[in-house]
C-alpha cells in the first residue's frame, strides 16, 4: 500500500502517519451499523484517543440476499460515489469557552 502524502508544502517529504482501520466484517442491516460504529468509537476513547483528523468509511451497499447494490434509488451509480458529511456544530457553550 502506497504511504500518503501531506498535502502541505512545508511536510511535503514527510509522510503522514497511518491511520486506525476500524472492521466489522459479515453482512449487517444499517440501523445495526450505528451501536457497532459507536461501539468502535468508545473503543478508541477507552484507549485515551480523544481526537481524530478526518473518517473515511468505506462500505458496499448489498441487498438483502447479499448482491451488490450498483445504483442508489433514482438510478445514480453507486461505484465512485462520495457522500461528504459535514461534521457536528459546535455548542454555544464551546464557542465562548464555557
Amino acid at each position: 500500500m502506497p504511504r500518503r502524502r501531506a498535502a502541505s508544502t512545508k511536510a511535503k517529504d514527510k509522510p503522514l502517519p497511518k491511520g486506525v482501520k476500524l472492521t466489522c466484517p459479515g453482512r449487517h442491516r444499517i440501523q445495526d451499523m450505528l451501536p457497532i460504529f459507536l461501539n468502535a468509537l468508545q473503543e478508541l476513547n477507552d484507549r485515551n484517543i480523544k481526537h481524530v483528523a478526518g473518517l473515511n468509511i468505506y462500505l458496499t451497499p448489498v441487498d438483502q440476499h447479499g448482491r451488490a447494490l450498483t445504483h442508489f434509488p433514482g438510478g445514480i451509480k453507486i461505484p465512485g460515489s462520495i457522500i461528504t458529511v459535514e461534521g457536528p456544530y459546535r455548542s454555544a457553550a464551546e464557542e465562548h469557552g464555557l
